[in-house]
């Protein structure tokens, strides 16, 4: 199970980044969402930046544009890139029952992991998807899935710590993921 934070305008960085775009039409407590796309002032390299959004999310879309999340990253002039964190408690908890119950969950753009974005390497963005049960936060074990995404189509079950097989891309990419189930 996977909790991640809605980010507004006003939100920061950890280098001090802040979201000053948003959406015109959703907000919370009168603070405009933040979606992927939108501006960003980077005091540290004095240029402005947009949202990219990393990690894995329910999709949730303004506009055509996914909404961002803590964790999410700033695409400025600074290496490594900032991350986002979130100042208000408006959640999104991602977990396998609800992957198994919509039968899709697109972790919307696979994106570098965090240690190549803190050390300045060139990022990977090779990346698993960990079933969890709600309940207990156990792996889902031998759960049948299928991966879709720009280069195909790959059929599976979990291992032995309810991760698919990796996902191989040069770049961000979206992918849908259905789950099936144990027996199935």
């Amino acid at each position: 199970m996977v909790t991640r934070t809605y980010l507004v305008r006003g939100d920061k960085a950890d280098n001090g980044a802040v979201i000053v775009g948003g959406s015109s039409s959703y907000s919370w407590h009168s603070k405009p969402v933040a979606r992927e796309g939108d501006a960003v002032y980077c005091p540290v390299c004095k240029r402005p930046g947009v949202i990219v959004c990393v990690g894995p999310r329910i999709p949730s879309t303004d506009r055509r544009k996914e909404v961002a999340l803590s964790g999410d990253i700033c695409a400025c002039g600074c290496r490594p890139a900032p991350v986002f964190h979130a100042s208000r408690p408006f959640t999104m908890t991602i977990t396998a029952d609800h992957i198994a119950k919509l039968r899709v969950a697109a972790p919307s753009g696979f994106a570098a992991t965090t240690q190549a974005l803190h050390s300045g390497e060139t990022p990977s963005y090779d990346q698993r998807i960990q079933l969890l049960d709600e309940a207990s936060g156990q792996p889902l074990v031998n759960w049948r899935y299928r991966l879709t995404g720009e280069t195909g189509t790959h059929e599976g079950r979990t291992d032995s710590d309810g991760f698919t097989t990796p996902v191989v891309a040069d770049r961000a990419a979206t992918v849908r993921l259905e789950v099936f189930g144990e027996d199935a």
